[in-house]
């Protein structure tokens, strides 16, 4: 559901090119990245119809200013490829995150969508959803939900979410 118009408009474009002149390192970045679609695009759930599955473009999603997991995932998702770093949408459950290894295999057990980021080799998890959530490249609190399932060709196995206890209330 995620192949179609991954277009980035020219504005938003500019917006990350300046990003990209003036955060040198791929952490900063990321947090610029981030810190726009958390704190910029405001989370608002759409969850009818095929809009509960299919993200809808970024164009949509930033000329409306607002979008819900999957739309403000995506753009994420985007926008740190943009900006040169590694990045996919992952699928996540905020009620079944730390059983799902114990679960029959099942879409309907994800309800939420992050991002699942490398930087220096590292793996960063980020939810697009969390606004005001202080911390910078690495230090970025990961959202505390057990496992996720990244969406990419040859991926099909969970992987842990580690890090939200190491950094939760250390900005």
């Amino acid at each position: 559901l995620y192949p179609g118009d991954k277009t980035l408009p020219p504005a938003f474009t500019d917006r990350l090119n300046r990003v990209a002149r003036s955060a040198l390192t791929p952490a900063d970045r990321l947090t610029e990245a981030t810190r726009f679609v958390q704190d910029e695009i405001r989370y608002v759930g759409e969850e009818m119809g095929i809009g509960s599955y299919v993200p809808r473009r970024p164009a949509v999603v930033l000329a409306r200013g607002y979008g819900d997991c999957k739309d403000k995932a995506l753009l994420l998702t985007l926008a740190l490829r943009h900006l040169g770093i590694e990045a996919t949408p992952a699928l996540a459950s905020t009620q079944l995150g730390r059983r799902l290894p114990d679960l029959l295999p099942s879409p309907l057990e994800f309800d939420h969508v992050i991002v699942r980021a490398v930087i220096d080799g590292q793996v960063l998890w980020l939810d697009p959803t969390g606004a005001h959530r202080g911390g910078r490249g690495p230090a970025i609190v990961p959202p505390d939900l057990g496992y996720a399932l990244p969406i990419r060709s040859g991926d099909v196995g969970l992987e842990r979410i580690i890090g939200f206890g190491e950094r939760a209330g250390t900005m």
